[in-house]
């Protein structure tokens, strides 16, 4: 994506979230093929300080504020330099996304699932995090289970935006308007995508 195309940060409005929202994140540094896929490859929780997340290696900008293979707490401003962000709000009171709070940031400095086995069948370990597992265990302990399934596999941060749970509140990006035309056609393509999944109307 051509520099001249990117805003300084993205435009989500921090102050608009409370804390418990879950932030889901299309990284900077995904592979073409996780964005047009996947997309939402990241998910972190709300908290008044910051955005508590799992993650393997830093990313994007403000790599010097990322704490790698670890729980950390990430200023807003890590967040602020991703691409897309959705913030989604889990229907419940604000008690008890306070507790989901005080769950993730009680698992801060526990390390990031250690190999690719792990990883995958990590849904119920509380030794070891992905950051979809960490956010989907830190409402499962209040009784909301954000992404049903059968066996014990890894928690996509993308199922998250299907649970009956979840209501989107805000959304962000960090992309200037793309020209119309067939020198842009991939970040046209990648914006129309952005509002296809995540049933925003911004405007390409």
């Amino acid at each position: 994506m051509a520099n001249s195309l990117l805003k300084e940060k993205n435009d989500l409005d921090f102050g608009s979230l409370e804390p418990g929202d879950l932030l889901l994140v299309a990284n900077p540094t995904d592979l073409w093929y996780v964005r047009y896929s996947l997309f939402w490859s990241h998910v972190g929780i709300v908290t008044p300080e910051g955005v508590i997340d799992a993650i393997r290696d830093p990313r994007g900008d403000h790599v010097e504020l990322q704490k790698w293979g670890t729980v950390q707490c990430a200023p807003f401003k890590v967040y602020a330099a991703n691409h897309d962000i959705l913030a989604l709000r889990v229907k419940c009171s604000p008690e008890v996304r306070r507790a989901a709070v005080d769950y993730a940031q009680g698992k801060i400095g526990l390390p990031y699932s250690p190999n690719v086995r792990k990883i995958l069948f990590n849904r119920r370990a509380t030794d070891h995090y992905s950051c979809g597992s960490l956010a989907w265990q830190a409402y499962r302990e209040q009784g909301i289970d954000l992404a049903p399934s059968p066996f014990e596999i890894l928690v996509l941060p993308a199922v998250l935006l299907g649970s009956p749970h979840i209501e989107i509140v805000a959304y962000g990006t960090r992309y200037e308007p793309v020209k119309r035309g067939w020198r842009h056609l991939g970040p046209l393509l990648e914006r129309l995508w952005f509002r296809c999944i995540s049933g925003t109307k911004i405007i390409v």
